[in-house]
């Protein structure tokens, strides 16, 4: 780097494993210079064994020094400090302020600035016209009463808000940190807590044009939670400020109707998005839809899910996420149970072969081999199982299993009628060839 960059990212504790193998490429690297890497994570959510932690252990002992700064709450000097300078009042006349805020809050940033935005939306923290100043009486905020858990903080809240921006709230929560506006407009409806609520997962017969207005009406009620500072618009997406606000909205969902609005939600995303739309929405529709998977009863609702979660396994092969990809191929072979094999075979096939692949990408190869060993098993021709056989061998090289890799394509071979060429008759020397050519 030719001139200084400080790269920083925030909550570290739920990076990935892709993420945190480039964060520890990019520091242990020492032709990169002229580079300062912050990271920032809440520690209490990270020991020895987190993956977050055991990158940090690896990266010292790379010989990198690392500078950990701990952020503590803050102390009563400071929050005077923030009030008066944030309200343009003296210091010495918010001291009495602070010492309440100081005892609701315990000092914790977020918290404070929680209890001073809940103070001034129940008006006991309010411009005077008359005074041209913020005033505020002691004695009724310390009447005030307000939680010391973070989410019940935000509850109170958002329970203060208009009953139509609750709940789209609530079923934006659903789908993850932050949405696309167009996506958004896609589930955005009135009538999934409707469905829900009747125990009925279809959609409402309502005219096109009444939906629209609907969902507009909707997204005008989710633009409040904006002005509110709840929700932060960039661009053409949405993002919770904060992930506890995210918590809070979920945890308004009655418990036990949460399986049916994320089955709602992913239903409504995939049938409401055109044919071109479909790739861009496919993981937040399948990924909603597989929270569902012990409520579908009928055989072809479990085909169709199945189906999706094998498009949603490809397209995320195509973008080298492999462990997702994994997890959708995994997730479409258990939707299918017990008798996949004689109710589903080619669907079946597809899964386990796309599977096996997957784990083969992510180096797991104890899941390649027993998802080839079913492959090999169930299916019906040679032809059949040459896929399998290929990974399989694939797998068995990356182990430096090379003898039994020789043996299986041998038989493969074979199998398929093919006469493998005469010197391939010596395995031990074929294998003693393998060995010296890797020595050189």
């Amino acid at each position: 780097l030719s001139k200084p960059v400080v790269f920083f990212l925030d909550d570290l504790q739920w990076a990935d494993a892709y993420s945190l193998h480039l964060i520890t490429t990019l520091v242990t690297d020492k032709a990169i210079q002229n580079l300062t890497f912050i990271g920032c994570f809440r520690d209490d959510e990270v020991d020895n064994t987190h993956p977050l932690g055991i990158t940090l252990y690896e990266i010292r002992t790379r010989s990198v020094a690392i500078t950990k700064i701990k952020v503590n709450n803050i102390i009563k000097e400071d929050i005077n400090a923030l009030i008066s300078d944030t309200f343009h009042l003296s210091d010495s006349f918010t001291t009495s302020l602070t010492d309440i805020v100081h005892q609701k809050t315990n000092g914790n940033i977020f918290c404070i600035l929680q209890f001073l935005q809940s103070l001034c939306d129940g008006g006991l923290l309010q411009w005077s016209s008359v005074s041209n100043s913020w005033e505020f009486k002691n004695s009724s905020i310390e009447a005030e009463f307000f939680p010391h858990d973070k989410v019940r903080i935000l509850v109170r809240r958002i329970l203060h808000l208009p009953e139509k921006t609750q709940y789209a709230l609530e079923l934006m929560s659903c789908v993850g940190a932050s949405c696309l506006e167009s996506t958004l407009m896609l589930f955005l409806d009135e009538n999934i807590a409707i469905n829900v609520k009747k125990k009925e997962m279809t959609n409402i017969d309502d005219k096109p044009s009444q939906i629209r207005k609907q969902r507009n009406d909707l997204l005008l009620f989710f633009k409040f939670a904006v002005h509110e500072g709840l929700i932060k618009e960039e661009g053409a997406n949405y993002r919770f400020s904060h992930d506890h606000i995210q918590f809070a909205a979920y945890s308004l969902i009655p418990e036990d109707e949460k399986i049916l609005w994320h089955l709602q939600i992913g239903q409504n995303v995939w049938e409401n998005a055109s044919e071109r739309e479909k790739d861009k929405v496919i993981f937040i529709a399948v990924d909603q839809m597989n929270y569902a998977l012990g409520l579908l009863e009928s055989d072809g609702q479990k085909e169709n899910l199945a189906k999706l979660n094998l498009r949603a396994g490809e397209k995320a092969m195509s973008l080298s996420t492999f462990s997702s990809s994994a997890l959708y191929f995994d997730s479409g072979i258990q939707i299918l149970g017990k008798h996949q094999w004689e109710n589903n075979y080619e669907l079946s096939l597809h899964l386990h072969n796309y599977y096996a692949e997957a784990e083969y990408c992510n180096g797991n190869f104890s899941a390649v081999g027993q998802a080839a060993g079913v492959i090999l098993s169930k299916a019906e021709s040679p032809s059949h199982k040459v896929r399998a056989y290929f990974i399989l061998i694939k797998a068995l090289c990356a182990q430096n299993r090379l003898d039994e890799a020789l043996n299986i394509g041998i038989k493969v071979l074979t199998q398929l009628g093919k006469q493998p060429p005469s010197e391939f008759s010596d395995v031990p020397a074929i294998y003693a060839n393998f060995n010296k050519t890797a020595s050189i």
